[in-house]
């Protein structure tokens, strides 16, 4: 059987027992492959993995979504207590990445370099548009926003040179299971929107996606986008989505009120999802 774990979300609602914070980590049980798709802020996803029973010594790879701290920062203490040599991320993922706030940037960044992974010997794949893990099994990045509505977040930038300029989330990847007449997705903030995704995956493999698990950045989103967001994916063919970390509870809200075609479900640490 295929799974998904949740070893690290904002919330710990149904494993007190965990560490939380704000940040994603999962566990992928994949065609006999173990991967690692994010590590959240720190280390604590460590500690869950270990009370959830699952032996992160076993992970073939490590896919990162995309270079915030809340998602790649618990990767360093992954590599220094079990040592994975296989790093996959885009190949614009070591930009320098910064919030701005009260008109003032904040690095929000990740906590390695090349200089690190070179002493620990990691071989990284860089994905410039798709790389095939296996046979079902694909990291998809570089994905253009090509919905309106789906406003990029205008806070966050990207250091260039002596200045800054708007991130776009290119460095963003996801991950897409082929499960023969139709894909499951796993993203990590969907930075680039959800439905831009949803629509690059569905026409580069000429396949729907049925299944969508992540995050979907929609937590300060208004009624009317998110409203949007729903009927655009049950356009494409979604029919089940396990949504977390940023995308904020009134989205499955709002799907359960529109009584919404999609099954919906909110995850939290712990959570195990069938794929």
């Amino acid at each position: 059987m295929n799974t998904c774990t949740i070893l690290f979300d904002n919330s710990i609602e149904n494993f007190p027992h965990a560490k939380d914070g704000h940040g994603l980590s999962m566990f992928l049980e994949i065609d006999n492959l173990k991967i690692l798709f994010d590590t959240g802020p720190n280390d604590d996803f460590i500690y869950n993995a270990t009370l959830l029973k699952r032996n992160l010594n076993t992970v073939d790879s490590v896919v990162l979504s995309h270079a915030h701290y809340d998602h790649s920062c618990g990767y360093r203490g992954f590599v220094e207590k079990y040592g994975c040599r296989e790093l996959i991320c885009s190949n614009r993922f070591f930009f320098d990445k910064y919030a701005l706030i009260d008109g003032m940037y904040f690095y929000k960044g990740i906590n390695f370099d090349d200089k690190f992974l070179n002493c620990h010997a990691i071989n990284v794949d860089f994905v410039e548009e798709s790389l095939k893990l296996s046979k079902n099994i694909f990291i998809h990045s570089n994905i253009e926003n090509t919905e309106p509505y789906e406003q990029l977040p205008d806070k966050y930038f990207i250091r260039k040179g002596f200045g800054y300029e708007k991130d776009q989330f290119l460095d963003e990847s996801v991950m897409v299971v082929d499960k023969g007449e139709s894909l499951v997705l796993i993203v990590g903030c969907s930075h680039p929107g959800i439905v831009s995704i949803v629509k690059h995956v569905a026409k580069y493999h000429k396949k729907k996606v049925d299944t969508i698990i992540g995050g979907i950045h929609l937590s300060a989103a208004k009624k009317e986008r998110i409203d949007r967001v729903i009927s655009e994916l049950e356009n494409e063919g979604v029919t089940k989505v396990y949504f977390g970390h940023c995308t904020g509870k009134k989205v499955i809200e709002r799907m359960k009120k529109r009584e919404s075609k999609i099954e919906s479900h909110y995850f939290s640490t712990g959570a195990v999802i069938e794929i």
